[in-house]
């Protein structure tokens, strides 16, 4: 999220869609994934630490990494069993994380199944520069902001040009990102993140990602979006390139990143931009 999903080979159309309970009841599970490390459903406002101190205890975090500044509690609302995420400004899709920046309490996963059951209004994205988004950094980048090379995993993005409709994709991505001089990162991510699932009206759907030792794949309600596989001393198995450069990017060892830094777990983001209210029913992780 560190930088804009770049579209990549859209679909021209969504497969059929299975059952939500395959999204547990086969690659994952049949991957051993069937351990609940933890789950979510927002049935009490007293899982945000609406402080920004960063208190122990806590599912979710208003204080922002990067920044000295917290997302304004009349931002962030707990109704009906969901959390209700919007934004006062543009600030790269983040509105709560697990993981506090200013204190390192929370929460942060390594592989498994990572799902929520969002929903968002599609009209609303024309009047926005940024989308409703469930992504993952490693804790250090949301803590003390360590500057190291370092893997990004975008579950999902409602994805659309600034100042353009949204039209229905679904966008997955992994990112390497790799620091250049001064603070700048190297962004690469996979070209093919993006697919049409025709998420045109306010409904409740299941993104998830299941991350394993080389290999990310990603669902929409149970069913596979894609995936891309990694190695140390190989390609992956998408094309990559850097949307920030506009160029292609060809090197071995490619997202292996991921599986370097996997002891130190992933923090879970939510995000969207101002005027864009992203509903969260629950979120769920599922490891070994």
């Amino acid at each position: 999220m560190l930088t804009a999903a770049a579209l990549g080979t859209a679909a021209a159309g969504a497969p059929s869609l299975m059952t939500r309970a395959a999204a547990a009841d086969t690659a994952p599970r049949d991957a051993g994934y069937t351990r609940l490390a933890f789950v979510e459903d927002f049935n009490s406002p007293d899982v945000i630490d609406w402080s920004g101190r960063g208190l122990p205890g806590k599912s979710f975090y208003l204080d922002l990494p990067w920044t000295n500044r917290m997302t304004p509690t009349d931002r962030i609302r707990v109704e009906n069993s969901s959390l209700i995420v919007d934004q006062a400004w543009t600030n790269q899709n983040v509105a709560v994380t697990s993981l506090s920046a200013r204190s390192g309490e929370g929460r942060s996963f390594g592989y498994g199944l990572y799902e929520a059951r969002m929903r968002f209004d599609p009209s609303l994205g024309i009047r926005s520069n940024g989308y409703p988004s469930f992504w993952m950094l490693p804790k250090g980048q949301l803590h003390n902001t360590q500057f190291k090379r370092h893997g990004e995993i975008d579950v999902f993005e409602a994805y659309h040009a600034p100042g353009e409709p949204y039209t229905g994709y679904f966008a997955g991505t992994v990112h390497d990102s790799q620091p250049q001089h001064g603070w700048n990162y190297r962004h690469v991510q996979n070209r093919n993140n993006v697919t049409f699932r025709n998420i045109t009206t306010p409904q409740w759907h299941t993104y998830g990602a299941l991350w394993e030792p080389g290999k990310v794949t990603w669902y929409f309600d149970g069913a596979v979006t894609t995936s891309v596989s990694y190695g140390a001393d190989r390609l992956p198995s998408a094309a990559t390139w850097d949307p920030i450069g506009g160029q292609d990017v060809s090197e071995s060892g490619t997202f292996s990143v991921l599986d370097q830094r996997a002891n130190e777990g992933m923090g879970i983001i939510f995000g969207t931009a101002p005027g864009w209210p992203l509903e969260i029913d629950w979120v769920k992780v599922w490891t070994r």
